[in-house]
C-alpha cells in the first residue's frame, strides 16, 4: 500500500507538472498592458525570427518536451485501454500548435495551384522540433514497456531538456524585447509556470531514476 501511495503522489506530481507547463507556454511571457504587445511562449517563438541571434526553435521545446512526457506517463496514470488514446492526441495537439503554418501554406498552394514548394528556412528548425516531438509522442507506448527507473529517467532529460533550452532561448531573446518595445519588458507568468512545471516533472523523475527498489514490471 506505501508502495503504491508513493507512485500515486509522483503520478500526482508529474501530471501536475506538465498540466503547468504547458498551460505556462500557452500563457504570457512577455506581458503587456496593450493585448496586441503580450506574448505566449508559442508566440514568441514567431516573434523570435526577427532576431537571427536567437535559436528560435528551442523557444517550442518545453511545449513539445511537455507533450511528450505527458503521452509517455499515461501509460502509468491511465488503467484501461484509453491510454492509446493519449499519445496521438498529445502528437496532434503538439503539430497543430507548433508546426510552422507557413508550411502548411506553401504545401497547400503546391498541391491546389501547381506552385512550387517553398520551405522557408526560418522554420525548417521549428517543424523538426514539431515532427520529432509528434513521433516521439507516439513512440511513447514503447517506453511503458520499460521499468520504471528507465522511464523516470527519460522524464527527467526530456522535462531537464525543455526546461533549459526554453528558458535559455528567453532570456537571450529577452534583451531584444525590451529593445523593441523601448522599456524593459515585463516577465509573464508563463514562463515560471512553465519552468516551475516543468523542474517538477523532471525532479519527480530523477527521484524515480535512483530510487532502489520499487515495482520492476513494464507497464506493457
Amino acid at each position: 500500500m506505501r508502495e503504491a501511495a508513493r507512485w500515486n503522489w509522483e503520478n500526482a506530481i508529474v501530471l501536475g507538472g506538465l498540466g503547468l507547463a504547458i498551460a505556462g507556454c500557452l500563457a504570457p511571457w512577455v506581458d503587456h498592458s496593450a493585448a496586441g504587445l503580450a506574448m505566449t511562449g508559442l508566440e514568441l517563438g514567431e516573434f523570435a525570427k526577427s532576431f537571427p541571434h536567437v535559436i528560435r526553435a528551442f523557444l517550442y521545446v518545453p511545449f513539445a518536451a511537455a507533450l511528450v512526457v505527458l503521452a509517455m506517463v499515461s501509460g502509468e496514470t491511465i488503467r484501461t485501454r484509453a491510454r492509446l488514446l493519449a499519445p496521438p492526441l498529445c502528437a496532434a495537439v503538439l503539430l497543430a500548435a507548433a508546426f510552422p503554418y507557413a508550411f502548411v501554406t506553401s504545401a497547400y498552394d503546391a498541391l491546389t495551384a501547381g506552385s512550387q514548394f517553398v520551405a522557408d528556412s526560418r522554420y525548417t528548425a521549428q517543424a523538426a522540433v514539431a515532427v520529432a516531438g509528434g513521433l516521439l509522442a507516439l513512440l511513447a507506448p514503447l517506453a511503458w514497456r520499460l521499468g520504471p527507473r528507465a522511464r523516470g529517467g527519460i522524464l527527467a532529460l526530456l522535462a531537464a531538456a525543455g526546461a533549459g533550452l526554453g528558458l535559455w532561448q528567453y532570456a537571450v531573446l529577452y534583451p531584444s524585447v525590451t529593445a523593441v518595445y523601448g522599456r524593459p519588458a515585463q516577465v509573464g507568468w508563463g514562463v515560471f509556470a512553465c519552468g516551475l512545471g516543468l523542474a517538477a516533472a523532471a525532479a519527480a523523475g530523477i527521484r524515480r531514476a535512483v530510487q532502489p527498489g520499487g515495482s520492476n514490471e513494464g507497464q506493457g
